[in-house]
């Protein structure tokens, strides 16, 4: 499952919990809980670290 964090890195841990805490529960989704990794972040052309337009993206395997 992909979502996006924009922002500034400071404010990547709230993203974060947001994903884990409220998105994927109230999503028809659940967390892999055989994955290999907790989660893969895509830092490219969009990531600018402290910029507020900056963009990482955040992948979360899942099952259905």
């Amino acid at each position: 499952m992909k979502f996006n964090h924009k922002g500034s890195m400071s404010t990547i841990r709230k993203t974060i919990n947001e994903i884990y805490s409220s998105a994927i529960p109230k999503s028809h989704f659940e967390i892999n809980r055989n994955r290999s990794m907790i989660h893969f972040e895509r830092y490219d052309s969009k990531f600018n670290w402290n910029r507020q337009d900056s963009v990482v993206e955040l992948y979360v395997p899942i099952t259905n």
